[in-house]
């Protein structure tokens, strides 16, 4: 398979899947948005800012938290699956397996690198979104490379 197709439909498919992941993101930083902006508040004034910087500092956080959590999912999906569509297209035709097998292989991969620093590096008192949004987020993240693999055995060739 050429790779040009894998970076090609890797692209694509990372664009789609990062729209989706970019409104979960935002979504999920949304519902923990107040306790964040206290935090941040919180910080600045242990740190020795004054009410006033401190209260700036969150007025600045609260427009882009939001937006930075959706162009991050965005952007994030589409260079890390087209970075797969390209390693997957490079050895598309060692692996013996059915497209399936091949897409299961790099959506567990991946599934794995995303999932393993939020279990072994544990931030004390973080708060965190609600558990649908992390399902939905590990269930896009597991989608992306199957969808991908898909098109490679549909249109890569």
């Amino acid at each position: 398979m050429k790779l040009s197709a894998g970076a090609k439909w890797g692209a694509l498919t990372g664009l789609l899947f990062g729209l989706l992941n970019g409104v979960v993101g935002y979504l999920a930083v949304e519902s923990i948005k107040p306790q964040i902006l206290e935090s941040i508040y919180k910080v600045a004034v242990e740190s020795g800012a004054s009410p006033e910087a401190a209260k700036q500092a969150v007025e600045f956080a609260a427009g882009a938290l939001g937006l930075g959590a959706f162009v991050g999912g965005v952007l994030g999906n589409l260079i890390i699956l087209t970075i797969v569509g390209l390693i997957m297209a490079a050895v598309w035709d060692r692996l013996k397996l059915p497209w399936y097998g091949k897409g299961a292989i790099f959506s567990l991969a991946l599934l794995l690198i995303s999932v393993l620093p939020g279990v072994l590096i544990k931030t004390p008192n973080e708060p965190a979104p609600p558990a649908v949004f992390q399902i939905l987020g590990a269930v896009l993240t597991f989608a992306g490379p199957l969808v991908l693999s898909w098109l490679l055995e549909r249109r890569g060739s």
